[in-house]
């Protein structure tokens, strides 16, 4: 039973070990600590009690890791887009078919 307690202690301990987050603030990466986040702001305490926090539109996406694991790859750039040919000028109407003339009256 003692045995049984104390394997479910370590596993717990080292579980609670594993599931840590990370984040990039100001290019400076944090990892191993717990995020807390509000609807603007991401809050950190480090292990040595320091409070940090950062606005979330200043972190990016692949710069925050909730949980176990390494931050994910930046996005790759994307391609540039290709030049757009400019528009042909329109083609001219072709002329208007020219009206009949009356028939000359026939002489005498």
């Amino acid at each position: 039973m003692r045995g049984t307690v104390l394997l479910l202690s370590v596993f717990g301990l080292l579980a609670g070990w594993a599931v840590a987050d990370t984040i990039v603030i100001e290019g400076r990466t944090y990892s191993g600590i717990k995020i807390r986040q509000s609807e603007s702001r991401y809050y950190v305490r480090l292990p040595d009690g320091t409070a940090l926090s950062a606005a979330k539109d200043a972190v990016k996406p692949h710069e925050i890791k909730f949980g176990d694991g390494p931050l994910p790859e930046p996005p790759k750039p994307a391609e540039p887009a290709k030049p757009v040919a400019p528009p042909e000028p329109p083609k001219p109407e072709p002329p208007a078919p020219k009206a009949a003339e009356p028939p000359k009256p026939a002489e005498p």
